[in-house]
C-alpha cells in the first residue's frame, strides 16, 4: 500500500509537473503568438508606408508628366507657329518671284514684239524696192512687146495681184482667229486660277476648323481617361487589400494544415524507417557470401537471375562518379576553350586565308615559296558601283554567305562528316576507314596518299578515341572492358610495327613465295619436272600474274568487307537468341572465368589482334574495331552493351601507332589539322549524343541497328571495290610500302634467302625455246607408243 501510494504520489508529481510544462508551453506559445501578431501589425504598418510612399511617387510621377506634357504642347504649339511663319514668308518670297518673272516675261514680250516689227518694216522696204525693179523691168519689156502681148501680160498681172490680194485676206483672217483664240485661252487660265485660290482658301478655312474640332475632341478624351484611370486606380487598392486580407487568411490556414501534415509524414517515415531497419536486419541475417576468385575474399553472394547491375572489378561506386566528373569537366570545360584558342592561333597567324582554301578544296602553301598554289577563294563583300553608274541594290551578308556556301559544298560537307562520325562511329565500331578513305579521296579532301591515311586516322583517333571515349565515360566508365584495352591495344600497336617494317609487311611476303618460284643455278631440272627453265611451277606463277599484288590495298579492303557482310547475318541472328555471347561462355567480368580457365581465350585474342594490326591496320588503316567487337562476344563472352564501346575505344586507340610513324617518318607539320579542325564541332555534337542514343535503343536497339550498319558498310566496300576492279584500278590511290627497315633482319634476309636476279626477255625466250623441245618430245612419245600399241594388236603384218 505504502508503495502504492508512492506511486500514486510520483504520479500526481508527474501529473503536476506535465500540468506546469504544459501551462508554460501554453503561456510560450501565447507569447509567440502575440509576438508573432505585433510583427505581422509592423509589417503592416510598413506596407501601408510603403504604399502610401509609392502612392506619393505616383502623384508626383503623374505631375511631373502633366508638366512635361504640357511643356510639350507649348513648344509644340511654338514650333507651328514658327513654320507657319516660315510658311508665309516663303509664299510671299514665292509671290515675289512669280512676279519678277512675269515683269521679266513682258519686257522680253515687249522686246521680241518690236524686233519683229523692225524686221516686218525691213522686208516691207525690200518688197517695194523689189516691186519698182520689177516695175521698171516690166515697162522695159512692154516697151519692146506688141500690144497683143501686153494684154496677155496686164491679164497675167491682174490674175496675179488678185491671187496675191486674196493670199493677204487670208492670212488676216487666220492671224484675227489664232488673236481671239489666245485671248480665250488666256481669260480660262485667269478663271481657272482664281477657282483655284478659292478651292485653296475653302480648304485651308476646312482644315483649320477641323483641327479646332480635333483638338477639342482630343482634350475631352484625355479628361475622360484620367478619371477612368482614377476609378481603376481605386478599384484596385480596394480589390488588393481584399486580396491580401484573402492570402493572409489563407497563409494561417496552410500553416496549421502543414503542421498536421508534418506530424502525420513523420509518423509515417518513423514507421517506415523501422520497416527498412527490420528488413536489414533479417537480409543481413540471412546473407551468404562466396570466394571471388579477382578480389582474393570473400564477397557476398549474387543472385545473377534478377542483379542486372554492371560489375567490374576496375572501379568501385566512388571511381565511377569521379571519372564520371572528370570526363564532363575536360568534355565541357576543356575540349571548347582549347578548340576556341587554337582557331583564334589560326586567325592571327594566318587569318582566314587556310579555312577559305580548304573550303574551296584549294591548297595553301605557307612556307614552301617555290611551289605556288592558286589563290584561296574567300568571300568577298558587295561591289561598290563605278562613277556615273546607277547603285545597285543592296547585297546583304546573308546573300554572299550562301554563294560562297553554293560554290564551296565543303563548307557545309565536312562538318557533316564530323556529326555523322561522332555519331555512328561512336556507337558502332564498323570501320569507319573503310568509308573515309574513299570519301575523301573522291571529294578530294586529301590530296595526297599520305594526307588520306593520316586524316582518316586522326579522325578516328579525336573522334572516337578522345571525345568519344570522355562521351562514354561521361556515361559509365563501366561499361569500358578495361584489362582488354590496356592488354590488347599494345598488341595491336605491336602487329602494326611488325608490318609497316620491310621484309615482314604483307606484300612482301607475297612477293616472296613468287620469288622463290625462279629457278636456281644449282637447281636440279629432274626435281621439277614442271620447270619450264625459269620457273619452277609455271601455274604458280601463272596465278602470280593473275593475283595482281599491285592492288593488294583494294583487296585487303573487298575481304574486309565480306567478312563484315557475313558477320552482319550473325549479329541479326544473334538478335534472336539472346546476344552474339548467347552461347560463347558469357561473362558479366570482362571476359575472365575463376581459376585461369579463360587463358586460351585471351591466347587466341592476343593472337587475332597482332594478326590484325599485321595485315589490316598497317595496309588499309582500319579493322580493329570490328575484329575486337567479335573477339569480346564470341571468345569472352562480353555482353553487346559493353562490348560495343570496349571495340570502339579499341579501334580508335589502335591509330595512335599510324599517327606517331607517320610524324616521325615524315613531319609533324603535315598533319591536315585545318581540316580536322573544321570537323572537330560536328563530331563533339555527335560524341555528345551517342551514348545515350544507344542507351535509348537499348541492347537489343544496339544489335539491331549494328547489323544492319555492317550489311551496309560491308556492302558499300565489297561494291565500290569490285567496280573499280573491273577497269583494274584501286578504289583508293594508297601504296602499299614499308616505312622503315632493320639492317640485322635485312643481313638476315640476304645471307638465308635465295633471291635470284630479275627475269631478262632473253629468260623468256629460252623458257619458251625449253617449252617447245618438251612439246616435241612428249608428241614423239606419244606417237611411239600408239605405233607399240598397235603393233601388239595387229602382230607383223603391221609392219608390211
Amino acid at each position: 500500500e505504502e508503495e502504492k501510494k508512492k506511486k500514486e504520489e510520483e504520479k500526481a508529481a508527474k501529473d503536476e509537473e506535465k500540468k506546469k510544462q504544459q501551462e508554460e508551453a501554453a503561456v510560450k506559445k501565447e507569447e509567440e503568438k502575440k509576438k508573432k501578431e505585433e510583427e505581422e501589425k509592423k509589417k503592416e504598418e510598413e506596407k501601408k508606408k510603403k504604399e502610401e510612399e509609392k502612392k506619393k511617387e505616383k502623384e508626383q510621377a503623374a505631375e511631373k508628366s502633366k508638366a512635361d506634357q504640357e511643356k510639350k504642347k507649348k513648344e509644340q504649339e511654338k514650333k507651328q507657329e514658327e513654320k507657319k511663319k516660315e510658311e508665309e514668308k516663303r509664299k510671299a518670297a514665292a509671290k515675289q518671284d512669280q512676279d519678277k518673272r512675269k515683269a521679266e516675261k513682258e519686257k522680253k514680250d515687249q522686246e521680241r514684239k518690236k524686233e519683229q516689227d523692225k524686221k516686218a518694216a525691213e522686208q516691207k522696204k525690200k518688197k517695194e524696192a523689189q516691186e519698182a525693179e520689177n516695175k521698171k523691168k516690166d515697162d522695159e519689156k512692154r516697151a519692146k512687146m506688141s500690144e497683143e502681148q501686153r494684154a496677155k501680160d496686164d491679164a497675167k498681172k491682174a490674175r496675179e495681184k488678185e491671187r496675191k490680194e486674196e493670199e493677204d485676206r487670208r492670212k488676216e483672217e487666220k492671224r484675227k482667229i489664232a488673236e481671239e483664240k489666245k485671248k480665250e485661252q488666256e481669260e480660262y487660265k485667269a478663271e481657272k486660277e482664281k477657282e483655284r485660290k478659292e478651292r485653296e482658301e475653302e480648304r485651308k478655312a476646312y482644315m483649320d476648323e477641323r483641327k479646332k474640332e480635333q483638338d477639342e475632341y482630343k482634350k475631352e478624351r484625355e479628361k475622360e481617361k484620367e478619371e477612368e484611370r482614377k476609378e481603376k486606380e481605386a478599384l484596385r487598392q480596394e480589390r488588393k487589400k481584399e486580396k491580401d486580407e484573402e492570402n493572409r487568411r489563407r497563409k494561417e490556414e496552410r500553416k496549421v494544415q502543414q503542421a498536421r501534415e508534418k506530424q502525420r509524414r513523420d509518423k509515417r517515415n518513423e514507421e517506415r524507417r523501422q520497416e527498412r531497419e527490420e528488413r536489414r536486419k533479417q537480409r543481413e541475417a540471412e546473407k551468404e557470401e562466396e570466394w571471388d576468385e579477382e578480389r582474393g575474399q570473400m564477397v557476398a553472394k549474387k543472385n545473377w537471375e534478377w542483379d542486372k547491375e554492371l560489375e567490374d572489378t576496375c572501379y568501385d561506386e566512388k571511381g565511377h562518379k569521379c571519372c564520371q566528373a572528370f570526363a564532363y569537366i575536360c568534355y565541357f570545360l576543356i575540349i571548347p576553350p582549347v578548340f576556341v584558342l587554337l582557331v583564334y592561333i589560326e586567325w592571327e597567324l594566318y587569318g582566314w586565308g587556310r579555312f577559305s582554301a580548304r573550303f574551296g578544296g584549294h591548297g595553301y602553301n605557307l612556307t614552301d615559296f617555290n611551289q605556288p598554289s592558286p589563290a584561296p577563294k574567300m568571300m568577298k563583300g558587295p561591289k561598290m558601283p563605278r562613277p556615273g553608274q546607277p547603285t545597285p541594290a543592296p547585297i546583304t551578308w546573308e546573300v554572299i554567305a550562301a554563294e560562297f556556301i553554293e560554290e564551296n559544298p565543303l563548307t557545309w560537307v565536312m562538318p557533316c562528316i564530323g556529326a555523322l562520325f561522332g555519331v555512328f562511329c561512336n556507337i558502332f565500331p564498323m570501320a569507319p576507314g573503310l568509308i573515309l578513305m574513299p570519301l575523301f579521296h573522291e571529294l578530294s579532301i586529301a590530296k595526297t596518299q599520305e594526307e588520306l591515311v593520316i586524316l582518316s586516322a586522326w579522325l578516328q583517333f579525336i573522334g572516337s578515341g578522345f571525345i568519344g571515349f570522355l562521351a562514354w565515360m561521361g556515361r559509365d566508365v563501366r561499361l569500358f572492358i578495361c584489362r582488354f584495352l590496356f592488354l590488347m591495344t599494345p598488341i595491336g600497336w605491336l602487329g602494326y610495327g611488325v608490318g609497316i617494317m620491310k621484309q615482314f609487311t604483307f606484300k612482301d611476303f607475297l612477293l616472296l613465295i613468287y620469288e622463290h618460284n625462279k629457278m636456281r643455278p644449282s637447281d636440279d631440272p629432274k626435281a621439277y619436272p614442271a620447270n619450264d627453265g625459269v620457273y619452277k611451277d609455271p601455274e604458280l606463277q601463272k596465278n602470280y600474274a593473275d593475283a595482281d599484288i599491285d592492288l593488294l590495298h583494294t583487296y585487303l579492303r573487298m575481304s574486309l568487307g565480306v567478312f563484315m557482310t557475313i558477320m552482319s547475318f550473325i549479329v541479326f541472328i544473334a538478335l534472336f537468341i539472346g546476344g552474339v555471347n548467347r552461347y560463347c561462355c558469357p561473362s558479366r567480368t570482362g571476359g575472365t572465368t575463376p581459376g585461369c580457365k579463360s587463358f586460351c581465350q585471351w591466347l587466341i585474342c592476343m593472337v587475332c589482334i597482332f594478326n590484325t594490326g599485321w595485315m589490316f591496320v598497317a595496309n588499309i588503316g582500319s579493322g580493329m574495331g570490328i575484329f575486337s567487337f567479335f573477339l569480346l562476344s564470341m571468345f569472352l563472352g562480353v555482353e553487346t552493351k559493353r562490348a560495343l564501346p570496349t571495340a570502339v575505344v579499341c579501334g580508335a586507340w589502335s591509330q595512335i601507332a599510324p599517327i606517331v610513324a607517320h610524324a616521325y617518318f615524315y613531319s609533324w607539320e603535315e598533319i591536315p589539322y585545318i581540316r580536322l579542325m573544321i570537323m572537330v564541332p560536328g563530331m563533339w555534337f555527335g560524341s555528345l549524343f551517342a551514348p545515350w542514343f544507344s542507351r535509348c535503343g537499348g541492347p537489343c536497339g544496339d544489335t539491331f541497328f549494328y547489323a544492319v550498319m555492317l550489311g551496309c558498310v560491308g556492302g558499300a566496300t565489297v561494291a565500290w571495290a569490285g567496280w573499280n576492279l573491273k577497269d583494274m584500278k584501286q578504289d583508293v590511290a594508297v601504296d602499299v610500302r614499308p616505312l622503315y627497315s632493320n639492317p640485322e633482319v635485312n643481313k638476315w634476309f640476304d645471307e638465308n634467302i635465295y633471291r635470284p636476279e630479275p627475269v631478262t626477255a632473253q629468260d623468256l625466250r629460252e623458257a619458251e625455246f625449253f617449252r617447245a623441245q618438251r612439246a616435241r618430245e612428249e608428241a614423239a612419245a606419244a606417237a611411239a607408243a600408239e605405233r607399240e600399241a598397235a603393233r601388239a594388236q595387229n602382230g607383223p603384218r603391221f609392219m608390211f
